[in-house]
This record gives C-alpha cells, structure tokens and sequence, in this order.
C-alpha cells in the first residue's frame, strides 16, 4: 500500500485502481506522544506584541541614554563657547599689537565688564579698530564668567606692553586662561 491509492490484485498481468480512502485524523493522532517524564508544553495562540515588563524596561533604558547624553552635549557645548571666544579674543589682541607696530602709535586694549565687551581703541579711544563682544551670540557670557586682570592695557609702536595681561573665560566646568607678555605673545593656557 503506497499513499492513499489501494491496488487489487486479482490476477499478475492485471491491476485494477481502487478509489482512495479519505482517513480522517483523529485528535489524539495529531499530538506528539508524551514523553514519559516530560510534560508537553501546548503553545499558546495569542495576540503578538509585547509585554508591559518589555515595554517599562524599554522606556527606562532608553531614558538613561537620553539622559547621559544630554548632559555630555552640554558640556560639549560650554567646551566649544569657551574655545571660540578664546582664540576670537587671541587674535584680538594679537591684531592689537600689529595695529601699533603698524601704525607707529599707541593702542589701547580695553575691557567693560558692563557691555561685556573687549574693545582695541587709539590712545584717546575716539577710534575703534575692533571689538570682541563676548556678551552676544555667540558666546553669551555674563561678566561672572570673564575675570581680567588688568584694563586698559596700552600697547606701543615698539611692539611693547606697559604690563602683562591675563584673561579668564569660564563656563560650567570648562575654564581657559589667555596669558599676554609685555612682548606682545599670546598664548592659551
């Protein structure tokens, strides 16, 4: 017997085609067989998704990244406020003392912890060459967070300073020192 085709055999040259038999499977059949110590595990049919544990443990993961994240951003963008005004302030007052050489007369180097603002004025200071405004955009500091040590500072057309100069740019935890010699080198420490 092969399949669901049943073949008579009446004689051996002749062969007549029954028609097949429909088995109908019985329940029992279809099941595995129990093994025996072993409990058989019936899947259960339901809905697919997930379950409110899954979901919570999700949420709160996903927070956690969020949140370390944030914070490392903002300290990436004190760090990039205070080193933008820095090198802008260093090429001020580098400007500063070419302006001087240059022009063969005194230039002034002011700070007003008011406007928040370095200015690089003549000898009289009715002449502005340039400005550093550290209170606007870009980098919106406050006076509390620009300690200098000395203002004005004059600068003459021997390329020398009447004293040095230190300015400090703080934000958040992110703290650089510009450092002026009466030679005229700046540098950022």
């Amino acid at each position: 017997m092969t399949g669901n085709v049943r073949y008579l055999v009446t004689e051996p040259a002749v062969r007549q085609v029954m028609p097949p038999t429909v088995e109908v499977p019985c329940e029992m059949e279809s099941r595995r067989p129990r093994r025996a110590g072993k409990k058989t595990r019936l899947r259960r049919r339901g809905r697919g998704g997930f379950t409110l544990m899954e979901t919570l443990i999700t949420v709160t993961v996903v927070g956690l990244v969020t949140a370390v994240a944030v914070s490392r951003i903002s300290s990436i963008q004190s760090h990039q406020r205070v080193s933008r005004a820095t090198n802008s302030l260093q090429n001020a007052m580098q400007m500063a003392f070419a302006l001087a050489v240059r022009n063969g007369h005194p230039v002034r180097l002011t700070w007003s912890s008011d406007s928040v603002k370095f200015k690089i004025t003549n000898r009289g200071g009715d002449t502005t060459y340039r400005h550093v405004d550290l209170g606007t955009d870009p980098f919106n500091f406050t006076s509390s967070n620009v300690t200098v040590s000395k203002s004005p500072l004059e600068i003459y057309p021997s390329g020398l300073a009447n004293d040095t100069l230190s300015v400090t740019i703080t934000a958040n935890s992110m703290t650089k020192t510009i450092r002026v010699s009466r030679a005229g080198m700046v540098a950022i420490q």
